[in-house]
C-alpha cells in the first residue's frame, strides 16, 4: 500500500511550528495552553496537541498529542480534525487506521479548513487512500485556492493547464499560478516560466 503523503503531515508541524512563534516565553505560552485545555477549550487542546505531536515547546508525545488532538476535534475544531487525521494515517500515537483518518480529514474540509481541503483533493488526485477522481481534487483545490493556500493554487493552476479534472484554460492556469507565485511558491514559478517559454511570452 502506498505510504500517506508526507505534506499532510508537514501541514500539521507548520501549523504547530507557527502557533509558538510569538514573544511569549515557551514556558508561560506552555503553561497558558493547559490551563485553557484543562478547561475545555478546544483551541487550546488544539495546540497543545499539535505542540505534542510536533515536539515544540514541549517534549513529543505522540500519546498526549492524540489525547488532546481528539478533544478539540470531538468539539469541532477544523485544524484539529486536521491533525487527528494525519496521526491516524501514520499511526502516530494510535492504531494505524485509514477511515478513521479520512473520516476526520472529511469532517475538517467539510468545515472549509484550507489545509484540510488540499490534503483531501491531493487523496483524490493521487488515488490514495480513496479513489482517484480528479473532479473532486479540482473542486476541493478551488476551495483551498480561494482561501489564499498557495499549494493548492499551483496545484489547481496545473490542472487547468493541463485540463485535467477541469476544462483546459489556460488563462486561468496563469492566473492561479501567479497568485501562488507571489506567496514565493517555486513550483508555481516553475510552471509559469515553462508556460511562458512555450506561447513565448515575456513573464514580465
Amino acid at each position: 500500500m502506498p505510504r500517506f503523503p508526507l505534506f499532510i503531515l508537514t501541514a500539521l508541524l507548520l501549523s504547530a511550528c507557527a502557533s509558538t512563534n510569538n514573544s511569549n516565553p515557551a514556558s508561560e505560552k506552555l503553561a497558558q495552553w493547559e490551563k485553557d485545555a484543562q478547561a475545555g477549550q478546544a483551541e487550546a487542546q488544539y495546540k497543545l496537541g499539535a505542540a505534542y505531536a510536533a515536539g515544540q515547546v514541549v517534549t513529543k508525545d505522540n500519546a498526549k498529542a492524540i489525547e488532546w488532538l481528539q478533544k478539540s476535534a470531538n468539539q469541532g475544531n477544523a485544524k484539529a480534525q486536521n491533525g487527528l487525521s494525519v496521526m491516524y494515517f501514520k499511526g502516530f500515537g494510535v492504531a494505524k487506521d485509514d477511515t478513521k483518518g479520512l473520516d476526520w480529514l472529511q469532517k475538517s474540509a467539510a468545515q472549509g479548513y484550507p489545509k484540510a481541503e488540499y490534503n483531501l483533493a491531493m487523496l483524490y488526485k493521487n488515488g490514495r487512500i480513496i479513489a482517484k477522481n480528479d473532479g473532486q481534487a479540482a473542486a476541493w483545490l478551488q476551495q483551498a485556492a480561494l482561501q489564499g493556500d498557495a499549494k493548492a493554487q499551483t496545484e489547481l493552476g496545473i490542472m487547468y493547464e493541463l485540463g485535467t479534472g477541469i476544462a483546459q484554460n489556460t488563462a486561468l492556469a496563469i492566473e492561479w499560478l501567479q497568485k501562488a507565485a507571489t506567496q514565493g511558491n517555486d513550483e508555481a514559478k516553475n510552471r509559469l516560466a515553462d508556460i511562458y517559454a512555450k506561447k513565448g511570452i515575456n513573464s514580465r
